[in-house]
């Protein structure tokens, strides 16, 4: 039994407050990086750790804490920004493109799915904006070299949403992948 998944084992009584507390993080995680803040509910988060909605409130306050600690720890996980500034377009482009559910397994995925499922979302807009500047985009701006790094970099995360909404509503191909990596390709080494 000790190999299930909280989620299969039903309620779990008898937790120490750590295990608990890293359990409603990791469901909180994996619903955020499917849906956008706007669409979890408490309910699914503590039906995946296994334990009573009244849980999320004792161990965060609410539901946009718990977010806001997943925000905070995103800025320490692995990226797909990471790696050869040579390769970025077609790094993100494979990311942005992939199944779901393999983007979200990728090293820092889970956590750039959260943020750009989560950009409109109306009650935590303000702390996601905040941390997409902080995270996404400041890496960014730190890896691109010559003038206008800002506005490069937020065009290049402006492509990752776009991307995002448009294959929700039809669906994309080798092609559309090329055609993404070459504009962040040319973001990347374009000097003004």
């Amino acid at each position: 039994m000790g190999n299930l998944a909280p989620h299969a084992l039903g309620r779990v009584a008898g937790r120490n407050a750590a295990t608990t507390r890293t359990t409603l993080l990791e469901a909180g995680a994996y619903w955020f990086a499917r849906k956008s803040y706007d669409h979890v509910n408490v309910r699914e988060i503590a039906d995946r750790a296994g334990v009573a909605p009244a849980l999320i409130n004792r161990y965060f306050g609410s539901k946009a804490l718990l977010f806001s600690e997943l925000l905070a720890e995103a800025g320490h996980a692995a990226n797909p920004l990471d790696g050869d500034i040579s390769n970025l377009g077609e790094r993100l482009a494979a990311f942005m493109l992939a199944d779901p559910d393999v983007a979200r397994d990728l090293p820092g995925g889970s956590s750039l799915m959260i943020l750009l499922h989560s950009i409109a979302s109306i009650g935590v807009q303000d702390l996601v904006v905040d941390q997409v500047r902080q995270l996404a985009t400041q890496r960014l701006v730190d890896m691109l070299e010559g003038a206008e790094r800002e506005q490069r970099a937020a065009l290049i995360f402006g492509y990752l949403i776009g991307c995002l909404m448009i294959r929700q509503m039809v669906p994309l191909t080798a092609t559309t992948t090329l055609c993404l990596a070459d504009a962040i390709q040319h973001c990347v080494e374009v000097r003004p």
